[in-house]
């Protein structure tokens, strides 16, 4: 549950290299879409990196929309 509403929350959707380009990330969203209606989810939480715009563009196109950003910070480890 997320927001008080049943949920799923998607942190791990990509597509292999030699696989982009072929409209498979639509299929997988509408088939998805469908199972998740037939569960009585409301709402589909996603993660994307902001500067991944082919993934972007992909969720846009499915309707999705940003409601939130987060800043992810990186640590330079010692060897």
């Amino acid at each position: 549950q997320y927001r008080m509403k049943k949920s799923a929350y998607d942190i791990g959707t990509g597509t292999l290299a030699n696989f982009r380009g072929q409209g498979l990330a639509g299929q997988v969203f509408e088939f998805a879409v469908q199972q998740l209606k037939a569960n009585q989810v409301q709402e589909y939480v996603l993660e994307v990196l902001c500067n991944n715009t082919p993934a972007l563009s992909v969720y846009h196109k499915q309707g999705f929309e940003i409601v939130r950003t987060f800043h992810c910070f990186l640590s330079k480890q010692e060897e």
